[in-house]
C-alpha cells in the first residue's frame, strides 16, 4: 500500500519529525507493507531521520502570487485525471495519482490565530481538495480544525465546508476541533476524537538522554536542573518582538538560578526558513545574567533522544507544542506558552491549566510566577503527568485505529 503524506514537511522541527515518525512507526506495525512518500520542505538530515520505508520529495515553498497560479493549474490536473485519466504532469499532483490513500498530519496548520496565516490555511486546505478531486481516499490526521472569527473565518469556514465534508475519515487532537467540524457540517460519523500522535513516540534510553548531555558538559549533579526549548516564530502569536520575549525569558532565567540554584540548559529543536532556535537562544544568554548556570546544547538531536534528554530534566519550559508534549511524555512538570488554543486545550486535560501562559501575555512576570509554581507542586504535577501521558498515549492510538479500519473497508 502506497500512503501519501500530503502536509508538506518543516524536517528541521523538531515537532514535525516527531510526528512523522510516531505516524509511520504506528502504522507499518498494522500494516507492515505500508511504503510512504512525504511532501518536504527540505532535504532532511540522515543523522536525524533515516527510515527506508519513507522516500520524501521536496517542494518549493509556495510563494505569491505564483503560488496561486501553481495550485490553479495543479487543480486542473486534478480534475483532467478524475475525468479523463490524464496523468498530471506536476510532481506533487502525480504523487497523489499514484498513491492509494492520502494521509494529511497538518496539525495546527488549519488553525487561524496561531502561528499560521490565511494563506498556510488555503495552501493545506488546497492539497486535500485536490486529492479528493482525483478520487483518492482522504484523512485529515491527528489535527486541528479552527477557523477563527471575523471576516477570515467566514471566508476559510466556507471555503472548508467544501472540501472537509468529503474526506472519508478525520481525526482530531481535541474536542473544540471535533465541535467546529460538526458545527461546519462535516457528518459526526467521520470524526473520530484522538491526541496528537507524538504520544506514540518511544524514547531513547534514559542514559542515551543523559550520555549526550554530558557530552554538552552539562553538569547533572547541579540540581534542580531546568530544560527551554523556544520557537523563532513565537513573536507571531505573542504580538511582541523577539526582543522582548527574549527579555522575558532571560528575566525568567535569573530567577530560577536566583531562586531555586537552578542550572537551566536550553534543547534547540525548531529551525524555520531561515530562523533559528539556537540564533534566538544565544541572544536571551545576552541577556542573562548568571551565564554560569545557562547552558546550550550544541545541535539539534532525534526527536527520541530529545525526549530522552527532557526525561533527564526536574522541570521545563515549553514554548513549542511538542516540546510540552515530549515533557508529558517523560514525567516532567512543565511550563507552556499557547498559541492557537492546542495548548491550552491539552493541559485542561490533564487539569493542569494553570501552568499555561497566553502567547499574548508572555512576560517575565508570568513566566516566573508559573515556574514558581511548577516547583512548589512538583510531585503532585509529576503524578498528574504520568496518568495522563497513559490516557493519552491510548487515545492517540485512535488516530491508527481508525485509519487501519478506513483502509481495511477500501479492500472490501
Amino acid at each position: 500500500m502506497r500512503i501519501l503524506l500530503s502536509c508538506p514537511l518543516v524536517p528541521t522541527n523538531d515537532g514535525d519529525l516527531t510526528v512523522l515518525k510516531a505516524t509511520v512507526s504506528s502504522i507499518s506495525a498494522n500494516l507492515p507493507e505500508a511504503e510512504f512518500l512525504v511532501f518536504s520542505w527540505e532535504e532532511p538530515d540522515p543523522a536525524v531521520i533515516d527510515d527506508q520505508r519513507i522516500r520524501f520529495l521536496i517542494l518549493p515553498w509556495p510563494r505569491m502570487p505564483w503560488g496561486f497560479f501553481s495550485l490553479l493549474s495543479r487543480l486542473v490536473q486534478a480534475i483532467l485525471f478524475r475525468l479523463l485519466g490524464l496523468l498530471p504532469a506536476d510532481g506533487p499532483t502525480r504523487a497523489i495519482a499514484s498513491s492509494d490513500v492520502v494521509l494529511a498530519p497538518v496539525m495546527d496548520r488549519l488553525v487561524l490565530g496561531g502561528l499560521g496565516s490565511l494563506t498556510s490555511f488555503l495552501y493545506h486546505l488546497s492539497w486535500l481538495a485536490i486529492s479528493k478531486i482525483m478520487g483518492k481516499p482522504t484523512v485529515l490526521f491527528a489535527s486541528d480544525f479552527r477557523p477563527g472569527k471575523g471576516l477570515a473565518g467566514l471566508v476559510v469556514a466556507l471555503l472548508s465546508s467544501l472540501v472537509l465534508g468529503h474526506l472519508d475519515l478525520l481525526t482530531v487532537r481535541g474536542e473544540n476541533s471535533l465541535r467546529n467540524l460538526v458545527r461546519l457540517g462535516v457528518p459526526s460519523s467521520k470524526v473520530r476524537l484522538a491526541a496528537d500522535m507524538g504520544f506514540l513516540l518511544e524514547p531513547a534510553r534514559p542514559e542515551e538522554g543523559r550520555a549526550a548531555l554530558e557530552a554538552e558538559g552539562i553538569p547533572l549533579d547541579r540540581r534542580p536542573l531546568v530544560g527551554l526549548s523556544i520557537h523563532p516564530l513565537m513573536r507571531i502569536p505573542a504580538g511582541q518582538s523577539w526582543g522582548r520575549i527574549a527579555s522575558a525569558i532571560g528575566e525568567a532565567i535569573d530567577f530560577l538560578v536566583e531562586e531555586l540554584g537552578a542550572t537551566v540548559v536550553f534543547v534547540p529543536r525548531v529551525s524555520v526558513r531561515g530562523e533559528s532556535d539556537l540564533a534566538l537562544a544565544r541572544e536571551i544568554r545576552r541577556l542573562v545574567r548568571h551565564k554560569s548556570a545557562f547552558f546550550m546544547l550544541s545541535r539539534r538531536y532525534p526527536p527520541e533522544v530529545v525526549r530522552s534528554i527532557i526525561g533527564a530534566f526536574d522541570l521545563f519550559l515549553a514554548l513549542p507544542f511538542h516540546a510540552l508534549v515530549h515533557a508529558i511524555c517523560v514525567g516532567v512538570p512543565a511550563v507552556a506558552v499557547d498559541y492557537g488554543g492546542k495548548t491550552f486545550e491539552l493541559m485542561r486535560s490533564l487539569g493542569l491549566r494553570e501552568l499555561v501562559v497566553s502567547a499574548r501575555e508572555l512576560s517575565a512576570w508570568e513566566l516566573k510566577a508559573k515556574l514558581a509554581f511548577a516547583s512548589s507542586e512538583h510531585t503532585a504535577i509529576k503524578g498528574r503527568l504520568v496518568e495522563g501521558a497513559r490516557r493519552l498515549r491510548r487515545k492517540a492510538l485512535g488516530n491508527v485505529r481508525a485509519f487501519v479500519e478506513l483502509v481495511s473497508s477500501l479492500g472490501r
